[in-house]
């Protein structure tokens, strides 16, 4: 009203699809809605309004002129501009960091694909990021490191947050590998699949990916079934632990209230996580949120029932909106999912998780090895601990270590240093480790939890 002649233009995740043309359709002072992707479109805006021509391009509304389809995507991220972060450091001086900032630090946002190579394969259930544009497309592993080293150069900023929805798994023989040959001194948070090996989460380590996001969402490998991860309790317990021995910071959350889950699911994890008190708990968790594009909200064959628009929106939008096409989170029923007193019951034992994990001494499960001997030292309970084991013992534990292992390659793993041991002894010593809690198993596969006292080995 104050200013007629400034064009407001929105954009942006929350207005894909159908959610773009209903803001531009209902609230009168929206000029322009970009929908999708805006590298390609955003700036055939700029030009139109600046020769005063109607922008036709894909993906570009205004109130009385809808399209639906999404603007063109970018497919050579190598294309794009290095991002300028200029204006801010210039105002952010002007203003007096120290003032403005305190103690805070300044996080650079960098981006180095788009789209998730896993979601373009089993899209996950509850998953609505990305929009209905999977595909996945990343910068080559020499451009990331070069547009790495001049952001950092330029601004002198440490901490590096990429936005990318998943770590090209490519990058850990190009990008990664060569920044831990650059040793920079910097902390790089970074989304990246659960099922990293012990090798690959040390690799990140040293390139400086000193915090990740790995969408663990659950210790219960039938619930993690069910949201189409990918993974399995012992792979996400491996992430863990070699996260935990290698220094890297997990940012995971425990998620709820899939249908198809049961109780047994969440009893399951109550009782695993004790054990897990050694390593880094969750921040938190709680029931799914329903997303707009996630199959959960596309797909009608799932039990998800009275799908409604948050009731939040209703004290924000205006009522001539149709919150429904505006709406990305939606209160929803949900059938044939475990009881509330399940899910409490798991929800405590985090909150026991978090407060042991918060002890000025944090729980430990180590091992400390010597030749034929490997003793394991347990300060997890009130009480400490120790057992040695011995000869062909010591290494069948130790062969369980960095990835969880069935008795019969135990075995083959033993034989080959010169122990003849029936697998029948194995599996009974490896039940006998899982009792004393300093193992787990699943389908007949052992993961051994206690980590290598040497930070070195």
């Amino acid at each position: 009203e104050r200013y007629p002649l400034v064009k407001l233009v929105y954009g942006g995740a929350n207005f894909d699809g159908e959610m773009g043309c209903e803001y531009a359709r209902g609230i009168g002072w929206i000029d322009y809605v970009v929908t999708g992707e805006g590298d390609i479109a955003f700036p055939h805006l700029l030009n139109a309004i600046a020769d005063g021509t109607e922008p036709l391009a894909a993906g570009i509304q205004r109130p009385g002129a809808l399209r639906t389809e999404e603007s063109p995507r970018v497919r050579d991220l190598n294309a794009l501009p290095v991002p300028e972060y200029s204006d801010y450091f210039t105002t952010l001086a002007r203003l007096d960091a120290a003032r403005v900032l305190g103690d805070t630090v300044v996080k650079l946002p960098v981006e180095f694909s788009r789209g998730c190579w896993w979601g373009a394969k089993h899209h996950c259930t509850f998953c609505g990021l990305n929009a209905l544009g999977m595909s996945f497309r990343a910068k080559s592993g020499d451009r990331a490191v070069a547009e790495l080293s001049t952001m950092i150069e330029r601004y002198q900023v440490v901490h590096i947050e990429a936005v990318d929805n998943i770590l090209d798994m490519k990058y850990l023989d190009t990008f990664c590998a060569d920044l831990a040959e650059q040793r920079w001194d910097m902390s790089i948070f970074y989304e990246v699949k659960a099922n990293l090996t012990r090798e690959q989460i040390g690799l990140l380590a040293r390139a400086g990916i000193h915090r990740i996001q790995p969408g663990i969402e659950s210790l219960s490998t039938n619930v993690l079934r069910l949201m189409r991860k990918g993974a399995t309790k012992l792979i996400n317990v491996r992430l863990l632990k070699w996260a935990r021995y290698h220094g890297v910071s997990v940012q995971w959350n425990v998620l709820t209230g899939f249908p198809g889950e049961s109780d047994d699911d969440y009893r399951e994890q109550a009782g695993l996580l004790p054990l897990l008190h050694h390593l880094q708990p969750p921040v938190g968790g709680g029931r799914i949120w329903l997303e707009r594009f996630s199959p959960y909200f596309t797909d009608p064959s799932f039990p998800i029932k009275e799908v409604r628009p948050r009731a939040s929106y209703r004290h924000i939008y205006p009522p001539d909106l149709d919150h429904h096409k505006i709406a990305y989170f939606f209160d929803y029923e949900a059938e044939s999912i475990a009881s509330p007193e399940a899910h409490q019951a798991l929800a405590s034992a985090i909150g026991d998780w978090r407060q042991r994990w918060n002890d000025e001494r944090k729980p430990s499960l180590i091992y400390q090895r010597l030749p034929n001997r490997l003793t394991i030292i347990d300060k997890r309970g009130p009480a400490p601990r120790k057992v040695a084991l011995t000869g062909w013992q010591a290494a069948a534990y130790q062969h369980c270590d960095d990835t969880a292992r069935a008795p019969h390659r135990v075995r083959e793993r033993l034989a080959e240093q010169g122990y003849d041991v029936p697998e029948e002894r194995i599996d009974t010593f490896l039940e006998a480790c899982c009792r004393a809690g300093v193992m787990i198993a699943e389908d007949r596969k052992y993961l051994a939890l206690a980590l290598p006292e040497n930070p070195g080995w």
